[in-house]
């Protein structure tokens, strides 16, 4: 007798284009997160941005990825550093 597993339902979250778009224009942080209750998250991760400094997410193949690891650590530094450097020597000329 085999017992039958029941898969989670998992809702996709709920987006207020409004407010993002509202936030990328003004350039700062919500004072309420879309979907939000209201409450500030009190875990999870956080991206710090340094003033004069933008964040940047890019969508890489996993072997890519895995190759920018092995270098990284190959010179002792982290991925973030290394692709900067990347960035910075192959936009030097523009």
């Amino acid at each position: 007798m085999s017992k039958e597993r029941k898969r989670p339902t998992i809702a996709k979250p709920a987006i207020d284009y409004a407010t993002v778009l509202q936030f990328a224009a003004a350039g700062e942080s919500p004072s309420v997160i879309p979907g939000d209750d209201g409450q500030q998250p009190s875990q999870g991760p956080v991206a710090t941005v340094h003033k004069g400094q933008v964040a940047l997410t890019v969508e890489l193949k996993e072997e890519l990825h895995a190759a920018l690891q092995r270098e990284a650590a190959r010179k002792g530094r982290t991925v973030e550093d290394l692709v900067r450097k990347i960035l910075a020597k192959h936009c030097k000329g523009d």
